[in-house]
């Protein structure tokens, strides 16, 4: 190609000549804004999460990565729906023929799994395709919220920046601003000290190589997967089902597996109604949710023996 062909050629590409000069400068300033002012803004704003985790145990390298990595933000959303009262959720009306009828096709679907872990946990296969219908649509509704920074934001509940920004509950019956704000408080501490307990298990998990905790989405709660177990759940009560030597929560058979070995060892016991009550309140801590889904349970089990 001669010199001025050359020229002429890049007379007329001009803009995507300029463009592609612009790439490393446009990936130059979103590294600087990730590892420079927006690194000092999480240090800031963690700083006292960083310091609990380490006096919890977490090692300082693993916690610092932790906040550092350009994947994990603050959201203060994140923090204001765990702690502002929520209206309790009334699952009496929860599960209607249609729901009942997916359930029983899951289950056709699922038999060999659902019979295999109703064997080894003596846990009826319809409790747990239940749990996995209510809980995710079983795997259809899992959530969008990056787990990691979903923690981070709780454990900073108690941040009085943080507070101050999270409105005030309700004040009912002629409860004071100041008694209200001490509730508020109290809910908070203790929204950051489950969010903590669960940091160091994602902590944990990542150190043993079990999965990329940056890469796990789930509920706003911090909720994951097929079963939505919280982190602490995976390490305790996650069971690798399809023995491929990992466990994993989104595939259907470690997950119909982990639920068997969850209400296992929370005391589930065949025949002891009251152990069935116990076992899935762990699940879930709301009567009407246990209620609901024995109601279930039950619906269908009678449906079996017409």
């Amino acid at each position: 190609m001669s010199l001025n062909k050359f020229f002429l050629l890049l007379q007329r590409n001009k803009l995507i000549v300029i463009v592609i000069l612009l790439i490393p400068l446009c990936n130059y300033q979103v590294s600087y804004l990730n590892n420079g002012k927006k690194k000092e803004f999480k240090y800031k704003i963690f700083k006292s999460v960083i310091d609990s985790l380490i006096k919890r145990g977490g090692d300082s390298i693993s916690v610092l990565s932790l906040v550092n990595d350009y994947r994990t933000y603050f959201n203060e959303r994140f923090a204001k729906v765990n702690i502002v009262s929520q209206p309790k959720l009334d699952f009496t009306n929860s599960f209607d023929k249609k729901d009942l009828k997916k359930i029983e096709n899951f289950i056709n679907t699922n038999e060999v799994t659902l019979a295999k872990a109703e064997q080894i946990f003596k846990v009826p296969k319809e409790i747990v395709a239940i749990l996995l219908w209510v809980e995710s649509r079983f795997g259809n509704v899992l959530g969008k919220n990056h787990l990691p920074s979903v923690f981070l934001s709780m454990a900073t509940a108690t941040n009085p920046n943080v507070l101050m920004n999270i409105e005030q509950i309700e004040i009912k019956n002629g409860i004071s601003k100041d008694s209200a704000y001490k509730i508020l408080y109290q809910r908070a501490k203790m929204k950051e000290n489950f969010a903590l307990n669960e940091l160091l298990a994602l902590i944990e998990i990542q150190k043993r190589g079990l999965m990329d905790i940056y890469q796990l989405y789930g509920s706003y709660s911090g909720a994951f997967g097929i079963p939505q177990f919280l982190p602490s759940s995976y390490l305790n009560y996650g069971f690798d089902g399809n023995g491929d030597g990992k466990v994993d929560l989104f595939n259907l058979e470690d997950a119909i597996f982990s639920v068997g070995n969850f209400l296992s060892k929370n005391g589930w016991k065949e025949g002891d109604t009251n152990s069935y009550y116990q076992a899935l309140f762990r699940y879930n801590r709301s009567k009407t949710y246990v209620e609901a889904v024995l109601k279930a349970y039950n619906d269908l089990k009678r449906k079996d023996e017409r």
